[in-house]
C-alpha cells in the first residue's frame, strides 16, 4: 500500500486491522477515526450493483 498527497479526496478500501500493522498507516487511519470520516463497508451495500 502507499499514499501520496490527495488534492481532493482520498479513499482507502480495506482491512483496519491489516493497515494498522504499520506505524504510519495506523497514525494516519487514527486521524481519520478521530475526524469521523471512516464509512463500514454495511454502510455502501446499498449503493452494490447485487444484479451481477
Amino acid at each position: 500500500m502507499a499514499l501520496s498527497r490527495a488534492k481532493r479526496l482520498l479513499i482507502v478500501v480495506g482491512n483496519s486491522r491489516h493497515f494498522s500493522r504499520n506505524d504510519c498507516y495506523r497514525r494516519v487511519y487514527e486521524t481519520v477515526v478521530r475526524c469521523g470520516h471512516v464509512i463500514d463497508y454495511k454502510e455502501l451495500l446499498p449503493y452494490l450493483d447485487h444484479s451481477a
